[in-house]
């Protein structure tokens, strides 16, 4: 409320009046004489009103200026401006030389007779018979002007008043209406700037919280500045953001600002009957303004009022059309929630529920990223799985790493009973999962019955597990192998539609794993069969007939020892030179299954003596790099490269004629090379005969056994290059025993 001292005369400028009248007192400077012709001097205070609002910079001193123009014009000594219904508020009461008691009558008739019974464009009102009692009192006339802003009803008054017997002529009252009417004018600009300047703030907090959350990639440091402008933008004592954990569940703060611990835990322990969820069922905000406003949990009410929140605003955030959870604005003290701030608060949770959707969306992208490069590489390393329990074991381990799981299992399918058998577990030792189960019972039971993945919470008391389960079926086209089954705990939540599909995936990875593991372990006993039937015919054909024919003589030289002595030494001779070779080719046999050095002396030392051989006895120059140091290769992998290097020297020696031989052993990673170039005479591998003496068939076969690649590079003239490629040690990178 605005008071000034009386003035005995029209009122000179004084304290309080606009600064800002420049323009209109170039024309009528203000402390010149008013003119004495009634109506001239009512037209020149009109347009210094004008001035006055046209100028001003605060509608406060737009108003004192109106006052004091009117009163000057009309030549009275008292007067009030007071603002009602929507644009109270906007600028204080002004008032001038009236008793204090006046200005609440003021109000109070205004409100109960002017807006509440007269109809749209009330006249100017002087001397009402119900008017103010202390204006009646006080002085001779009083008038009454309202103040339109356009609605059906006044949201303004002017009153003047006056001791002098004269009542006001048409000419006054036509200038108190004029004057009304500039007052709603300044009112409307004032109303329509406090608006823009609203606006405005609304505006820099949406950018600001944009730009707040658009520069962070953590969703932790996302929400805290996002909190910053929310509390900043809205003014609130305090704001929290709560995530639903699942419809109808309970709510985990996940950043507050200046909210207490104790109020957290409220929320967090009673939610599910708070007005989060009526918020997030329905879409709109629910204010808390009165105890009957809240219909939750009493304890959560209880808590906020001890600690002095009086008032709440609950806004539901969504993302990606789904309820992600609420923004909640506490403030100490009652306070009615304007529209403006409603909506604001909706903006703002939609502008933080697009950033967290955005934020989500990079992080699923770069968490996909990871779990393909890591499925790549785990679908590497099963694939050289060296049997099919490796493979299992290995899917279980990668498996728990590769979707966050706190156990997985494998099971096989065994067809002669039809029963489900444990073959591998992750952590080891874990019991969450029994040896053996039955199709058509349990997670995994269920999964194997209808081949098809099973997704559901489970509780195992046995073992203290509450969470969620899912169960994949390892299948190959129609051919049921065994389950996958991977358990979560609740809290690290539900396997999303993402999450489903990396394990469909694995699963694929796994039984493809598994079953080639199984192939070429039958592929090996079938390879391991031929070898034997190759070297026992081997050993026939060289070895047993060279035994038959020193039988043989060994009986003539028996007979002619009495009566041909010199012919029997003959045959012995002949025997012992034959005996020699036999025991030679059997070494080279037996040299070629196992050899001693091998065991003896290491699998390079070994290949080295090998050498030495072909360069020895044969004249074939052979040379051979070894990578440094060599890791341990295992005996299926050492026993596997050092047949095929004798094999394929042998048939240099015996097909190529070559000058010179040069073999190299590397290792890199988990696989070990061996690559034999000569310069002999090569042949077409297309056109090569694989079931002749050659051996590539057989050996072809025993690479691809024993996982591995073999690479045959030769044409006529050309010589060639023969690259073995294999895995060596186990899954785990350890070497094989």
């Amino acid at each position: 409320m605005t008071r000034r001292p009386a003035a005995a005369r029209p009122p000179s400028r004084g304290a309080g009046a606009s600064d800002a009248m420049t323009l209109y007192e170039a024309a009528v400077p203000y402390d010149h004489v008013l003119p004495t012709d009634r109506g001239e001097r009512l037209l020149t205070c009109l347009a210094r009103s004008q001035a006055a609002v046209a100028s001003a910079c605060a509608l406060g001193k737009a108003l004192d200026a109106v006052l004091e123009h009117t009163l000057a014009g009309l030549g009275w000594e008292a007067g009030a401006i007071c603002l009602l219904g929507p644009a109270e508020g906007l600028a204080p009461d002004v008032v001038l030389q009236m008793p204090p008691s006046a200005l609440a009558e003021v109000r109070e008739y205004a409100v109960s007779r002017l807006v509440s019974q007269h109809p749209v464009a009330l006249p100017v009102i002087v001397n009402p018979d119900d008017g103010p009692g202390v204006l009646r009192a006080t002085f001779r006339h009083v008038a009454f002007a309202p103040v339109f802003l356009g609605g059906a009803q006044p949201e303004g008054v002017l009153v003047a008043a006056t001791v002098q017997d004269s009542p006001p002529s048409r000419a006054d009252v036509l200038f108190l209406e004029a004057t009304a009417s500039l007052l709603a004018s300044a009112v409307e600009h004032e109303a329509l700037r406090a608006s823009s300047d609203y606006m405005r703030t609304e505006l820099e907090a949406l950018h600001q919280v944009s730009l707040y959350v658009s520069e962070r990639e953590d969703v932790a440091e996302l929400l805290k500045s996002a909190l910053v402008a929310v509390e900043k933008a809205l003014q609130v004592s305090a704001c929290a953001i709560y995530e639903l954990m699942a419809p109808g569940k309970s709510l985990r703060c996940l950043a507050s600002r200046n909210v207490p611990e104790a109020v957290v835990r409220a929320v967090e322990t009673y939610s599910p009957s708070t007005p989060a969820h009526r918020a997030l069922k329905t879409g709109a905000p629910v204010m808390i303004t009165r105890r009957e406003d809240y219909t939750g949990a009493p304890q959560v009410l209880e808590t906020a009022q001890q600690i002095g929140i009086q008032s709440a605003m609950i806004v539901p955030v969504f993302v990606g059309g789904q309820g992600f959870g609420v923004l909640s604005l506490y403030h100490l003290g009652p306070r009615e929630w304007t529209d403006a701030e409603i909506r604001l608060a909706q903006m703002l949770a939609a502008s933080l529920g697009s950033a967290l959707s955005r934020t989500q969306s990079r992080r699923r992208l770069a968490e996909s990223a990871v779990r393909l490069r890591d499925l790549h590489r785990i679908s590497v390393r099963l694939m050289e799985s060296p049997d099919a329990e490796a493979a299992a074991v290995l899917a279980a381990d990668a498996g728990r790493g590769l979707c966050r799981a706190d156990a997985v299992a494998v099971y096989e399918q065994d067809r002669r009973y039809g029963l489900l058998k444990l073959v591998a577990v992750s952590p080891a030792g874990a019991a969450h999962f029994p040896m053996v189960g039955s199709p058509g019972r349990g997670v995994w039971g269920r999964a194997a019955a209808d081949k098809k993945p099973v997704f559901q919470s489970l509780r195992l008391n046995r073992v203290g597990f509450q969470g969620f389960a899912a169960a994949l079926p390892l299948q190959t086209q129609d051919e049921l192998i065994g389950v996958l089954t991977v358990l979560r705990q609740g809290d690290k939540g539900l396997f999303d539609e993402d999450e489903a599909d990396l394990l469909g995936l694995f699963a694929n990875l796994s039984a493809a794993a598994i079953q080639k593991a199984r192939l070429l372990a039958r592929s090996e006993e079938l390879g391991i069969l031929k070898e034997r039937n190759r070297i026992a015919t081997e050993m026939h054909d060289s070895v047993g007939g060279d035994l038959a024919a020193i039988l043989v003589k060994a009986q003539l030289a028996r007979k002619l020892l009495e009566s041909d002595p010199a012919r029997a030494a003959a045959e012995m001779d002949w025997i012992v030179s034959a005996l020699q070779g036999s025991v030679t080719q059997m070494r080279r046999v037996l040299h070629a299954l196992r050899p001693v050095e091998l065991e003896q002396q290491g699998f390079a030392e070994a290949l080295r003596r090998l050498v030495d051989v072909q360069a020895g006895q044969y004249g074939i120059p052979v040379t051979l790099e070894v990578d440094a140091p060599l890791p341990r290769l295992g005996p299926r992998v050492e026993g596997l490269l050092y047949r095929a290097a004798n094999e394929y020297l042998n048939n240099i020696r015996k097909h190529a004629a070559p000058r010179s031989v040069r073999m190299a052993l590397r290792v890199e990673g988990h696989r070990v090379a061996l690559t034999i170039v000569d310069d002999g005479r090569g042949f077409d591998p297309a056109a090569a005969d694989l079931s002749s003496g050659t051996g590539l068939r057989t050996l072809a076969q025993n690479v691809a056994a024993a996982g591995g690649e073999l690479e045959i590079d030769s044409a006529p003239g050309k010589g060639a290059r023969i690259t073995i490629s294999l895995p060596y040690g186990s899954v785990f990178g350890g070497a094989a025993e």
